[in-house]
């Protein structure tokens, strides 16, 4: 409960001055002594931890990493060592999808969707606002993260941003091979319905099914396989109308 209340009620949301923030800090340090099973706490702690740095969402960097010094004088350097992880990673993200942005935009190398990965130019991408690719390069050992993500197909324009990314980053690192992980990101798409536009902050996941109405008629629609949910010695049909929609979206993702 504790780290719930601190998390979505302090951290997140309303703004607040630095004295309130102290104050908030304090009041929550004051419950955690009488915390026993601080083991658990860390483990909630760093799950809600990730997922506001990974959205954007926290108040502000000084505001966590107060919150971090807190725990390391009561706890040690240990409990708070691969939280503190975790924001050298987020710093080191930002300047390494920087670096990559500038590399784009003055070579325009980038690589085919396709597995031979046939270099093509990218920029036409990143200058028509298709993609945006923000990364977050997590170090496996900070993170909690699951190792295996639902496998999923991506949309081709994804898949070439990827791809670059992905050569651009063991051009310079070596040893290292990157995972991806679309369970833990998001996206900006920007929806238009006839004379209006909407901005969506949506998962991966919800972005690539999204995808799928980019270029379809507006009288057209799509259609999903219809299969059969085998329970025990039970077939259910689980049967789906089609779902009916035009979207126009551009990406912008978060990975």
């Amino acid at each position: 409960m504790l780290t719930s209340f601190h998390s979505s009620g302090d951290l997140t949301g309303t703004q607040k001055n630095d004295d309130e923030i102290e104050l908030v800090l304090d009041r929550t340090i004051t419950l955690f002594r009488f915390i026993t099973e601080k083991d658990a706490f860390e483990r909630y702690y760093k799950g809600h931890l990730a997922r506001r740095l990974l959205s954007g969402r926290s108040v502000s960097d000084d505001a966590e990493r107060g919150m971090l010094a807190k725990l390391k004088v009561e706890c040690g350097f240990q409990f708070t060592k691969k939280m503190e992880g975790m924001f050298q990673d987020m710093k080191i993200s930002a300047d390494t999808t920087s670096a990559y942005k500038n590399y784009i935009q003055s070579t325009g190398v980038g690589f085919s969707a396709s597995p031979l990965r046939t270099p093509i130019d990218v920029r036409h991408l990143l200058q028509a606002s298709i993609v945006e690719l923000n990364v977050t390069v997590m170090t496996s050992t900070f993170w909690p993260m699951s190792q295996a993500s639902p496998t999923c197909v991506m949309p081709q324009e994804l898949l070439q941003a990827y791809n670059s990314f992905d050569h651009y980053y063991n051009s310079r690192h070596s040893g290292r091979r990157l995972t991806w992980q679309p369970s833990l990101g998001n996206a900006d798409l920007i929806a238009r319905f006839k004379t209006r536009h909407h901005t969506l902050n949506v998962s991966t996941y919800a972005a690539i099914i999204l995808l799928l109405f980019q270029d379809l008629p507006p009288d057209d629609f799509l259609t999903y396989e219809v299969r059969l949910l085998y329970i025990g010695p039970c077939v259910v049909p689980a049967t789906h109308p089609p779902f009916l929609g035009h979207q126009k979206c551009n990406r912008d993702s978060g990975g």
